[in-house]
C-alpha cells in the first residue's frame, strides 16, 4: 500500500505542475487586452506595442526595415524584410566582418527605417548573456554607421526610429 502512493507522488506533482502552468496561462492570456490588428491577423498584448503599431503606420508590405539587434517578431507581424541575413546582430558573437556586410546591404540597398533597440544592447545584454562583453566606442561598426546617416524620429517602444537621411 504505501508502495502504491509513493509510485503515485510523482504523477501527482507532475499533474498538479501542468494544473498550475494552464491556470498561469489562462490568467495571463484574459489579461492581453491590447488588440493589435497586424498584417498576419489580430494578436493582443499586455501592453501597447507602439513600435508595431508604427510600423504598422509607416511601411508597407515587404519593405525593408531593418530591427536591430534584433526582434524578429517585427518583420512576421508588420510584413517586412529584413536588409540583411542575419536575424539578429550582437558583437561577440558575429563577426567584424558580419557587422560590414550587414552595413553594406544597408548601404546598398538604401534602407529607409531602422529600429534600434535601446533595451537590448550594451551592457544591458550582459542580462541574457551574463558573458558578454561590449566592444570599445572605436569598435563599435554598425552604430558608427548608422549616426552619420540616420536620423532619430522618435523612440517606440523602446525602439530608436531610425529614417535615412536625404529619403
Amino acid at each position: 500500500e504505501g508502495r502504491k502512493v509513493l509510485r503515485m507522488g510523482p504523477l501527482l506533482f507532475v499533474t498538479m505542475c501542468l494544473f498550475l502552468f494552464g491556470a498561469f496561462n489562462a490568467v495571463i492570456a484574459t489579461s492581453a487586452t491590447h488588440r493589435v490588428e497586424t498584417r498576419r491577423g489580430a494578436v493582443y498584448t499586455l501592453v501597447e506595442d507602439t513600435a508595431l503599431k508604427f510600423l504598422l503606420d509607416h511601411t508597407q508590405p515587404r519593405e525593408q526595415v531593418f530591427v536591430y539587434p534584433y526582434y524578429a517578431m517585427y518583420y512576421f507581424l508588420a510584413n517586412l524584410q529584413n536588409p540583411t541575413r542575419y536575424n539578429n546582430l550582437i558583437y561577440g558573437y558575429h563577426t567584424e566582418e558580419q557587422f560590414r556586410e550587414a552595413i553594406s546591404d544597408l548601404e546598398r540597398k538604401k534602407v529607409r527605417l531602422v529600429l534600434w533597440d535601446t533595451v537590448v544592447q550594451g551592457q544591458n545584454l550582459k542580462t541574457w548573456f551574463p558573458r558578454y562583453e561590449h566592444p570599445p566606442e572605436a569598435r563599435l561598426l554598425l552604430e558608427r554607421y548608422l549616426q552619420p546617416h540616420y536620423d532619430m524620429v522618435g523612440i517606440e517602444n523602446g525602439f530608436r526610429i531610425l529614417r535615412r537621411r536625404g529619403g
